[in-house]
């Protein structure tokens, strides 16, 4: 076959591939596997309010960083959604929009990246169906996160810097380089206001790139200059953006403060009460801040190369399914097969970043609390597809020579198929009905109702403080919330609860349900009880039945017997104590509590 049949052959190839991932985006987008949360909301929302009246919920005019709920988000996806917005306003399409386009460019980008670095058009359609099924792609095309954005953002630089060195040098080019460099600054310069973990992987990925034109015989070699330039230009830029306050909002409570001094102390100690005393020096070398330090990042970067993590569990978020790692079981083999086919590709200049970049993946998520994270390590996992698809690559040329072939090869697809469905059954079928209380099921409906019924009352009295909710299904514009609600000082609020009362709903509730209210008071409750004298004015459910809200009002407890309620199908009992604290289980009106 001509190169240009396989060129073609390959494009239509990557096309029906591009249009399996989209349909795998697209399809139930709004509701599957779960519906949207708050900050996936309030990113749709700063669009639509920026499009409409300049300004985030709380007035500020085209802000850099978004205050929220004291989290200070990042904006290029809250000013990318104003194109959404203007077009399906406050929609869950707006929501969702931006994340499922990346998912379905970053197919494209991941083939591009792979004919790049290793020169094969196969191996390179391989890798992009491995983006097209991977879980963490799936389930981040599916949710309103700014994470695959930056991802998209940052690969594009990475390809034009590519680009950019397989020029020939001459003056007529030096344009063409240069040109392509500076769209490479500015991707990369927006990706660092995208998600927090783009300022650590960008200038990480950029001394890597320094590294192989400065010392090897790369072919990057060719633009040492200007790949020396962007490496300084980016570093002071990151350093330059992470000077306000604001821009270290969400990441100060998640970036790892140093090695707590009560570990040191006690490794110290045990060194003192051992018979084999370790003299003092020793001592001080071995525990120290520095050496306690590296351990712990170290545990942590190479963490996120753990097989359980990658392949089979997953992390603790809730972008993670049940029984999926962050990329298909099978890639587990392929993943190896692509490590050592690679390296034993001949060198064409540039096979040895992606070992490269692979590495500078996980180096934001490593300065950060806790295990291996999906989202804050997301950069190093489209090339983990880009080795599992030059992998399999590898191995289908290995097996082509066996006499098995007949068998093996098509068991192979078989198995990759059957690997690659079982994920989309844990995703779409499994994850909306497993453990649905973690996620923000049913808060659409909740919302809805309470809006609906909430001028019929008092005033509405809820524990938790979703008020992006009723602001982006309520439709309420800057304005009127700023108007019409009751907003704590910065410095006066806890994190995540700035608003205490909007309209007359009256958020911070101390109770999932009390036992007594006040008259004319709607009361949502969360839980399966509700007080003996309630009378249940709506039951919401979690996808696999169990209840997730209760609207209630109260009556005196004298009534219960002229009064029966019946519980609805799904409520499990009414709570064993009465409110005995006041007559008739009803709080008076003048009662500064409860509203």
């Amino acid at each position: 076959m001509s190169i240009l049949k396989e060129k073609r052959y390959a494009l239509k190839i990557l096309i029906l591939i591009v249009v399996l991932g989209s349909f795998i985006r697209i399809f139930k987008l709004t509701s599957l596997p779960l519906p949207p949360n708050g900050d996936e909301l309030a990113y749709a929302y700063y669009g639509w309010s920026l499009a409409n009246y300049g300004t985030d919920e709380y007035g500020n005019r085209f802000p850099v960083y978004f205050s929220s709920i004291g989290d200070y988000k990042y904006p290029t996806l809250s000013y990318l959604n104003i194109i959404p917005a203007s077009i399906f306003g406050l929609s869950d399409i707006t929501v969702r929009f931006w994340p499922a386009i990346s998912g379905v460019v970053l197919i494209v980008l991941t083939y591009i990246l792979s004919i790049l670095l290793f020169g094969s058009l196969k191996a390179a359609l391989l890798s992009a169906f491995f983006i097209a099924v991977a879980p963490w792609s799936i389930t981040l095309s599916r949710t309103g996160h700014e994470v695959l954005v930056g991802n998209v953002l940052s690969m594009s630089a990475i390809i034009l810097l590519l680009l950019a060195s397989k020029f020939k040098e001459s003056k007529e080019n030096q344009r063409k380089i240069n040109k392509t460099i500076f769209f490479s600054l500015i991707l990369f310069s927006i990706s660092l206001f995208t998600y927090g973990s783009q300022r650590v992987f960008i200038p990480a990925v950029m001394a890597g790139f320094a590294f192989f034109a400065i010392f090897t015989n790369s072919r990057i070699k060719n633009i040492k200059k200007q790949i020396i330039f962007a490496f300084i230009f980016l570093s002071v830029f990151t350093f330059i953006s992470l000077i306000p306050w604001q821009a270290r909002g969400r990441a100060s409570g998640v970036v790892w403060k140093g090695p707590a001094q009560e570990e040191i102390d006690k490794n110290i100690f045990y060194d003192g009460i051992n018979v084999i005393h370790t003299p003092l020096l020793l001592t001080r070398i071995y525990h120290n801040k520095i050496t306690q330090g590296l351990l712990e990042t170290s545990v942590r970067y190479v963490n996120h190369f753990n097989p359980n993590f990658l392949f089979f569990s997953g992390d603790t978020s809730p972008e993670t399914t049940q029984d999926l790692g962050i990329v298909l079981h099978v890639e587990l083999v392929f993943f190896i097969f692509g490590i050592l086919g690679i390296w034993k590709l001949k060198e064409n200049g540039f096979k040895n970043i992606a070992y490269m970049i692979l590495l500078a993946g996980p180096t934001a998520a490593a300065i950060t609390k806790g295990g291996p994270h999906l989202l804050r390590g997301s950069n190093m996992f489209p090339i983990i597809a880009l080795f599992s698809g030059y992998g399999l690559y590898y191995f289908l040329q290995g097996i082509k020579k066996s006499s098995w072939k007949i068998l093996l090869i098509p068991a192979t697809v078989l198995v990759v198929l059957l690997d690659s469905s079982f994920a989309l059954h844990q995703i779409f079928i499994h994850k909306p009905v497993r453990e649905p209380w973690a996620s923000d099921q049913g808060k659409k409906e909740l919302i809805s109702e309470v809006l609906a019924r909430k001028d019929n009352y008092k005033a509405v009295a809820m524990k938790e403080d979703p008020y992006i909710f009723f602001l982006f299904y309520g439709k309420i514009s800057p304005n009127d919330f700023l108007k019409d609600s009751e907003i704590s000082k910065e410095s006066q609020s806890s994190q995540w609860e700035r608003v205490k009362k909007l309209s007359n709903i009256n958020f911070g509730m101390p109770f999932d349900c009390p036992r007594g209210g006040k008259l004319n008071v709607l009361y949502v409750c969360k839980g399966s009880e509700v007080p003996q004298n309630a009378k249940v004015l709506k039951l919401i459910k979690f996808a696999d039945g169990v209840p997730a809200y209760t609207l209630i009002e109260f009556f005196p407890i004298s009534e219960i017997q002229t009064r029966k309620e019946t519980l609805p199908d799904g409520m499990l009992k009414y709570m064993v104590e009465r409110e005995t604290k006041f007559a008739d289980g009803i709080i008076p009106d003048d009662y500064p509590n409860l509203w």
